[in-house]
């Protein structure tokens, strides 16, 4: 097994941590694993300074040594971005899923993030604020209206 340390957001951290443990056991078993497989590239590739200061956290993702022989296990700047967005696109359309079923049973958006969202990913406001998550579920819900 070798070790990766990947720039991210912090909630995207923890829903990695919430879903594949700490430090993160990347498997080819899932959606979110087989699309970090995808895009590890070569190991000789060197990773963009500016990389850190975009993210503010940092998941430790643990990768097969199989995989490493075969593909190496960096990921360009452009790979750490697009796994960053589809992580966090993943988690969103979760939650907005969620708060979806919720408000259709006469539950308020308000309660749904306190009682349900939180508790469920066992997460705070120091992780994804309540006005995130509120207007991030808005923005979903105007899509579905357009459509």
């Amino acid at each position: 097994m070798v070790k990766y340390d990947f720039p991210c957001k912090a909630y995207t951290k923890h829903y990695l941590e919430f879903c594949f443990g700490s430090p993160v056991i990347m498997r080819n078993d899932s959606y979110i694993g087989k699309n970090f497989y995808r895009l590890v590239e070569d190991q000789y590739e060197h990773q963009d300074s500016k990389l850190k200061s975009l993210y503010d956290s940092v998941a430790v993702i643990i990768i097969t040594q199989d995989v490493h022989m075969r593909k190496g296990f960096m990921l360009s700047k452009s790979g750490v971005a697009e796994f960053n967005h589809l992580v966090e696109d993943f988690f969103k359309k979760q939650i907005n899923a969620m708060l979806l079923a919720k408000m259709d049973s006469g539950v308020e958006i308000n309660l749904a993030i306190n009682n349900f969202i939180y508790p469920t990913f066992r997460m705070d406001e120091s992780i994804m604020t309540h006005e995130c998550i509120r207007k991030d579920f808005q923005r979903y819900r105007k899509k579905l209206e357009a459509a």
